[in-house]
């Protein structure tokens, strides 16, 4: 049906197709995302800026007018041999990361980072998710807050910003009291963008089946990928060409990660 449909628009010519576009899922549904420094959907997995890296530093950062806010952050890590997690519940240090610590009711600029140490968290653990909440049960846009990650060459503690470091951040818009952020793929070195809200209670990250159903739902092949949606339309109305030098059009990687409105082109 879709192909018939896409037989009555305008040729496309020969058409070439970037194979990374397997790895982006054709958004189904893309309201209620937070703006980012770069707006991805949901499910798209992202290789890591700097190949190099050795830590993965997550950060929540927000601004405390009144002292009484209470925001955290925390990391679920989750291998073959058992489930972890690092909050100011559960503990701030294991083998393989390290919390920053509890921040709360604290006038001013406030923030809390997790560590990952890559190498060591390979040894247990495939995937780490990565949660923030309200626990004082108000809507994350409720305060000015930011999350974010960022690729580090050194597991060390420093007070100086390194902006050129941070991979991708968000601004809370979510009325939710909890999003669930992104995953961390350890072993395929890249993140799984969720951006998914919840309204459980702020120590609902003990619920680790949550967590398990999290990371099936989204490291599971997708139902539809943009590669496939793309096919059809070059089996409908162009031909497929073997490199990006002998195409009219270049479906690429880059310009459906970073602008999902292409994706949505295509969908009709």
């Amino acid at each position: 049906e879709l192909k018939h449909r896409y037989s009555n628009l305008d040729t496309m010519g020969k058409v070439f197709i970037d194979e990374r576009l397997k790895a982006i899922p054709v958004p189904m549904q893309m309201r209620g995302l937070n703006p980012a420094l770069k707006t991805l959907v949901r499910g798209t997995r992202v290789p890591l800026d700097n190949p190099q890296a050795r830590v993965v530093r997550f950060y929540l950062h927000w601004i405390d007018k009144d002292g009484r806010e209470d925001l955290d952050l925390s990391a679920t890590f989750v291998g073959d041999n058992g489930i972890e997690t690092i909050s100011w519940a559960t503990g701030l240090k294991n083998d393989c990361a390290i919390h920053s610590g509890d921040v709360r009711h604290r006038k001013g600029d406030c923030a809390e980072y997790i560590d990952v140490i890559l190498d060591e968290a390979r040894k247990e653990f495939r995937y780490v998710v990565v949660t923030a909440n309200n626990f004082e049960r108000r809507p994350m846009n409720s305060v000015d807050a930011a999350f974010g990650y960022m690729e580090r060459e050194h597991p060390e503690a420093n007070t100086t910003w390194m902006p050129e470091t941070t991979a991708n951040s968000f601004r809370f818009s979510s009325e939710a009291q909890g999003v669930h952020m992104v995953i961390l793929d350890i072993t395929a070195m890249e993140y799984i963008v969720l951006d998914i809200d919840s309204n459980s209670l702020p120590v609902a990250y003990l619920d680790t089946s949550l967590m398990l159903d999290l990371i099936r739902l989204y490291t599971d092949t997708p139902a539809l990928d943009m590669y496939t949606l793309l096919s059809w339309h070059i089996e409908a109305r162009g031909t497929l060409a073997a490199t990006p030098t002998e195409a009219d059009t270049v479906m690429n990687y880059e310009n459906f990660t970073t602008q999902y409105t292409q994706c949505l082109k295509y969908k009709v």
